[in-house]
C-alpha cells in the first residue's frame, strides 16, 4: 500500500454524458473552471476532452483544446495537463447484414491526426489508447490497430510528451508492453481503464490481475465508471500505486452534488478513503522543495536522458532580443560557423545588430574563426516563431522584466521544438518564475554570458525547480561548444531565496574584487 497518492480528475469525458448531469462541463470556459476546482480540491493532474459548446458532443477540435489549456495555465493553478488523443477512433458498424454501411456515429480518422492537438499544445502528457474495443452495447467499437498504435506511440515520444497508456483489457496491456519491448515508448505511464462495456469489468480481482501483469516500476493510476469511481480509486490505492483517477467519464449515479470539487475531496479524504492513506497536497508544495507539479514533472520527465534527446549539436541559434548581450551571442555564433536567426522588435534592431556583429568581427578574427563563419550567415526575422522554429539552439536576451519572459517563453516554447533547449541570459530573475507558463520546462535554463559576450568566456548554467538536470549537462555541453567555459549553479527552490538582495548571478564584470551573490543561491 502507498501512504501518498496523487489525483488525478478526467474532467468531462466524451460520452453523452451532459445531459444527464449538470456538473458535466460543456464549454472551454467550464472545462477549465472545472480543472481549476479539481486542482484546490486535491487533484494534481487533469485529463481533458473537449465538446462542442453549441451540443454538448465529443469534439476533436484544435481551437477547443487551445482555449482550454490558455485558460488553465492563466488560472496560475498548480496542475499537469493531460490531454486526450483517444478521439477519432470511432467507427459504427451497419446494421444487420449491411455491417459496411457505416453509421452516423463513425468519426474514424488515422493514428497521426488524432494527435493534431497534441502537436500544436505539447501537454505534458497525453493519452494513447491501447487497442480496439466493443464500446457499448450497440454496433460502435473503438478502433486502434496495432500498426496505428506504433505509429502514435513514435509519434508521441518524437514529441517529448509523456505518453499515458489507456488499458481497457488485459490484451490491450499486452500489446503495451510490446511497444515498450520495440522501443517506441520510453517509461510511460499505465491508466488501468474499467468498467466501460465491453471491456475489463471494475471489481478488484480484474484490478489486481492487470496490477500483476504491468512492467517492473512503472506509475500507473486506475478507474472506474459511475457507481464504481470512488471503489476503484479506493481500490487502486491499496494495491501500493500512485495515482488514482477519478470523475468525468460518467456522473456518480445517485449523487445529488458530482461536481469535480467535490470528487476529488471525495478521492482525497471521503468515505471510500483507505485507512493510513492520503493524497499529495499540492498547497504542501513548498514546503517539500518544489511544488507537487515539479515533483510529478520530475517522474514525467525522469527518462528525459533517453526520451528527450536535447539537441547538442548545433547548425542553428535562434537570438530573440538584440541589444548590447544579444548581439553579443550573435557575433560569437557566427565567428563559430553557425546559421543565426535573430529576432527584435525593437526600431531599427537589425541595422544596430548588424553594425555591433561587424564592430566585433575584428576582434574575433584576431581570435580565429571556424571554417565557414560568416557574418552573411545571419537572418533576421519579423515574428518570435519564425525564429525558433528551425533553431537548434535558443537564447533569450530580452530586457529585464520577469512579465515581458513569462509572456515571452509561452510563444517561445510553443513555437520550437520539444527537443530545443532555451537558455535566457537573464542577471537578476528567478527562472522558475519566467518559465512558469513554458512548454516542457525541463529543457529551460537560465545561461548568463558576462560582456563582451563575443569575448568572455565564463557563462552561468542554472536550472530552475522543473528543469531536468540531464538539460543543465547539455546546454554545458552546447556552450561549449560556443567557446565557452559554463558554471554549472546549484538549484536551489526560488521561493526559498527571494531577498532583494540576492539579486544578480555570480559575479559582474565592474570593478576589482566587486561580487554579488546570484542565481546559485537563490533557484
Amino acid at each position: 500500500m502507498n501512504p501518498n497518492v496523487i489525483i488525478t480528475c478526467a474532467l468531462t469525458g466524451a460520452g453523452d454524458t451532459a445531459g444527464k448531469s449538470p456538473h458535466v462541463p460543456v464549454t472551454p470556459t467550464q472545462i477549465a473552471a472545472a480543472a481549476v476546482e479539481a486542482a484546490k480540491a486535491g487533484a494534481t493532474v487533469v485529463h481533458c476532452h473537449v465538446r462542442n459548446p453549441e451540443t454538448g458532443q465529443f469534439s476533436r477540435d484544435p481551437a477547443l483544446y487551445a482555449e482550454v489549456m490558455d485558460r488553465i495555465r492563466d488560472s496560475g493553478v498548480d496542475i499537469i495537463v493531460n490531454l486526450t488523443a483517444g478521439m477519432g477512433g470511432d467507427l459504427e458498424i451497419g446494421p444487420g447484414e449491411t455491417p459496411t454501411r457505416f453509421g452516423p456515429n463513425t468519426d474514424l480518422i488515422g493514428p497521426l491526426a488524432r494527435l493534431i492537438h497534441v502537436e500544436q499544445l505539447l501537454p505534458e502528457i497525453c493519452t494513447l489508447d491501447c487497442g480496439t474495443l466493443n464500446f457499448g452495447d450497440g454496433d460502435t467499437i473503438y478502433v486502434s490497430t496495432p500498426v496505428a498504435l506504433r505509429a502514435g506511440a513514435k509519434r508521441i515520444t518524437e514529441l517529448g510528451v509523456k505518453a499515458e497508456l489507456e488499458i481497457f483489457d488485459t490484451g490491450h496491456l499486452w500489446f503495451a508492453k510490446q511497444m515498450i519491448k520495440e522501443g517506441l515508448l520510453h517509461d510511460p505511464l499505465f491508466q488501468l481503464c474499467l468498467g466501460i462495456p465491453w471491456g475489463a469489468p471494475a471489481d478488484t480481482t480484474t484490478m489486481k490481475a492487470m496490477v500483476d501483469n504491468l512492467p517492473p516500476g512503472v506509475v500507473w493510476s486506475g478507474f472506474g465508471i459511475g457507481r464504481t469511481q470512488m471503489p476503484m480509486a479506493a481500490q487502486a490505492m491499496l494495491l501500493g500505486r500512485q495515482c488514482a483517477r477519478g470523475a468525468g467519464r460518467q456522473p456518480v449515479a445517485g449523487q445529488r452534488r458530482a461536481g469535480h470539487q467535490w470528487l476529488a475531496h471525495r478521492a482525497r479524504g471521503g468515505d471510500h478513503h483507505p485507512p493510513g492513506q492520503q493524497a499529495h497536497d499540492p498547497g504542501a508544495g513548498p514546503r517539500k522543495n518544489g511544488s507537487q507539479k515539479a515533483r510529478l514533472i520530475r517522474f514525467i520527465h525522469r527518462s528525459t536522458k533517453d526520451n528527450m534527446n536535447f539537441i547538442t549539436d548545433i547548425k542553428t541559434f535562434a537570438a530573440l532580443g538584440t541589444g548590447v548581450i544579444g548581439s553579443g551571442w550573435v557575433a560569437r555564433a557566427l565567428a563559430h560557423g553557425l546559421d543565426v536567426i535573430a529576432w527584435d522588435p525593437a526600431p531599427g534592431a537589425e541595422a544596430a545588430l548588424r553594425a555591433r556583429t561587424a564592430k566585433a568581427w575584428g576582434a574575433l578574427t584576431a581570435q580565429g574563426l571556424a571554417p565557414g563563419a560568416s557574418q552573411d550567415r545571419m537572418k533576421f526575422v519579423a515574428t518570435v516563431e519564425e525564429c525558433v522554429a528551425h533553431a537548434d539552439f535558443i537564447q533569450e536576451s530580452a530586457p529585464e522584466r520577469e512579465d515581458l519572459k513569462l509572456s515571452l517563453h509561452a510563444q517561445i516554447t510553443a513555437a520550437a521544438r520539444p527537443n530545443v533547449l532555451i537558455g535566457s541570459s537573464t542577471s537578476g530573475l528567478l527562472p522558475t518564475d519566467f518559465y512558469a507558463k513554458a512548454q516542457h520546462p525541463e529543457r529551460c535554463v537560465v545561461g548568463h554570458p558576462f560582456n563582451p559576450v563575443y569575448l568572455l568566456p565564463l557563462v552561468e548554467v542554472v536550472g530552475g525547480v522543473n528543469t531536468a538536470p540531464e538539460a543543465v549537462q547539455a546546454a554545458m555541453q552546447v556552450y561549449r561548444s560556443f567557446g565557452h567555459a559554463p558554471a554549472a549553479c546549484a538549484q536551489r527552490s526560488a521561493r526559498l531565496h527571494r531577498r532583494p538582495a540576492a539579486r544578480g548571478h555570480v559575479a559582474r564584470v565592474a570593478a576589482p574584487g566587486q561580487r554579488r551573490r546570484g542565481h546559485h543561491r537563490r533557484d
